[in-house]
């Protein structure tokens, strides 16, 4: 698809890089760029450049957006004083999607693309010809070429993720694949293989320094998990790093023999525990930090030298995971640009100033007289009528007013009922009794009528009404005795849809369950009692 690019960039309002700057770059998934704002601290203002500097961030990584390039709207592109870049699906819609923004007095990308393979067609100016990323001149490089057309298109089909480049460094923001079913494992493995090729490709034979960041879905090592002992119980490991993803990921990380990258959050805390990014909201996992620790910035060695603090932001609310954050300090040698035009995939170019949608669909406004015979019709009454484009008419100053049809008798007196509220039913048949000659003058509504449109309930009806609306009372749970809290089944089969009461407590390390062994139960956290609280059809 053509763009246009007659976006031109005040070269001389973007101020350079002094000779040390401080780049702050972090990390979220949000779970929904559309929900992310309805939570403290950023719904107090609900914008998020109110977030962005809250955080005091230059670089922000959000993965799953969840949203289509349709539903995009002006403040979720339009950050002032940041560019924005983002990755959506191409067949799964609002699914998955990543985005970046870059403060643009800091640094600016001056090149980027979408997905990690090259293949997908990069936008283009018109009268250019049709390219991919890795056939452009503007190529960012490390591309593995010998994936088939077809699995590279489907490791890029599901918008997970964003390559930067910012002169200085390559940032690649990334949200992988979790484990649903054997055939997603292996696209999930895959794609995991794809992305660190790549960042040892840029870094051992180009030559770049790289930043690889987001939501791995890999839990790295016993410390990065609040019960390792249940998850190597539920999936059968002898060894908790006995998995595929587990041992790739620690190939690349440093202390490795192998590794070229260095995993930043554990390099500031190296034997901090509780340090989690992710917790099962649906088991009510946060108030008792019972989570894991999925989401990493790392880097190649000289930005390593370079990042002067890192860590997670446990308490910032948003999804079910948490920000993490690393500060980066460069100076004039670093080769941060700033006074350049950004990439075409830039996408404040959907909502540049040139043509915004209230230029494009500005009204003009114009007076329209009415005709002699209107003005009757009308009491006299000229307005100000407001022509649209398409010719559609809205009245800008008094509501039209109605033609009146002549008075027939009966109007004032219908008016003054309609003004005393909703008619009874007593009402209409007492009409019926007065214009119809033939009714007896003694004719009465039925008891068992009135009682049933009667707007004050008896006393028995009432109750009946309270009980049947009102929420059933909680049983206790027998490990607490506490009141315990209601759920609704949502997994597949005969009982989907069957409401059940479990213990209201949080989950936590040794929380109850079927699997665990007695002596390992903990009863400050969630005990294993469980009561169907409606009946099976």
């Amino acid at each position: 698809m053509e763009q246009d690019t007659t976006t031109q960039v005040n070269e001389a309002s973007l101020p350079a890089p002094t000779s040390d700057t401080k780049i702050r770059i972090v990390s979220f998934n949000i779970c929904g760029i559309r929900n992310v704002l309805q939570y403290h601290p950023w719904s107090e203002k609900k914008e998020f450049l109110h977030m962005f500097e809250t955080m005091e961030a230059d670089i922000i990584c959000f993965q799953e957006t969840k949203i289509q390039g349709k539903d995009l709207t002006k403040d979720m592109v339009v950050v002032p004083g940041f560019d924005s870049y983002f990755n959506l699906p191409k067949s799964k819609k609002g699914y998955s999607g990543v985005a970046v923004y870059t403060r643009t007095s800091k640094c600016r990308a001056i090149k980027a693309e979408e997905g990690l393979t090259g293949v997908l067609e990069m936008p283009r100016k018109k009268f250019q010809e049709v390219t991919s990323y890795r056939d452009s001149p503007d190529a960012i490089g490390g591309y593995d070429r010998s994936l088939s057309m077809s699995e590279a298109l489907l490791l890029d089909s599901e918008g997970r993720s964003l390559v930067l480049d910012f002169g200085a460094f390559v940032l690649i923001n990334v949200y992988c694949p979790a484990v649903s079913s054997d055939e997603r494992a292996n696209f999930r493995e895959r794609f995991q293989e794809v992305l660190f090729n790549r960042v040892q490709t840029l870094v051992e034979v180009h030559e770049r320094e790289v930043v690889v960041l987001g939501d791995f879905n890999i839990i790295r090592a016993k410390i990065d998990t609040a019960d390792p002992s249940e998850i190597m119980r539920a999936n059968n490991l002898e060894s908790f790093q006995s998995t595929f993803s587990r041992a790739l990921l620690n190939s690349v990380l440093r202390p490795s023999t192998t590794g070229f990258l260095a995993d930043l959050c554990r390099k500031f805390h190296p034997g901090r525990k509780g340090m989690y990014t992710c917790w099962n909201q649906k088991l009510n996992a946060r108030p008792g930090n019972y989570g894991s620790r999925i989401d990493y910035i790392c880097t190649s060695k000289l930005l390593e030298e370079k990042c002067s603090h890192a860590d997670i932001w446990a308490d910032l609310m948003g999804s079910d995971h948490c920000p993490i954050y690393a500060d980066f300090l460069f100076n004039s040698t670093d080769a941060l640009v700033v006074n350049c035009e950004p990439p075409l995939i830039c996408a404040n170019r959907i909502f540049q100033p040139a043509r915004t949608l209230k230029s494009m669909f500005e009204t003009q406004k114009k007076s329209v007289s009415l005709t002699s015979e209107q003005k009757s019709a009308t009491s006299g009454e000229v307005r100000s009528i407001q022509v649209i484009s398409g010719d559609a008419e809205r009245e800008t100053q008094n509501k039209r007013p109605r033609l009146q049809s002549p008075t027939k008798s009966g109007t004032a007196s219908r008016k003054s009922s309609a003004g005393s509220g909703q008619l009874k039913l007593t009402s209409f048949v007492s009409k019926a009794r007065k214009d119809d000659p033939e009714e007896p003058d003694d004719f009465q509504i039925p008891s068992y009528l009135l009682a049933e449109y009667s707007s004050k309930p008896t006393p028995d009806s009432s109750d009946k009404w309270k009980k049947l609306f009102s929420k059933p009372e909680a049983p206790v749970c027998s490990g607490h005795g506490e009141p315990c809290t209601q759920r609704i089944t949502k997994k597949s089969g005969i009982n989907e849809g069957r409401a059940f009461w479990i213990c209201s407590r949080p989950v936590g390390p040794g929380y109850a369950t079927s699997t665990r062994p007695k002596d390992e139960v903990n009863k400050d956290y969630r005990c294993s009692y469980f009561k169907w609280a409606t009946s099976k059809e």
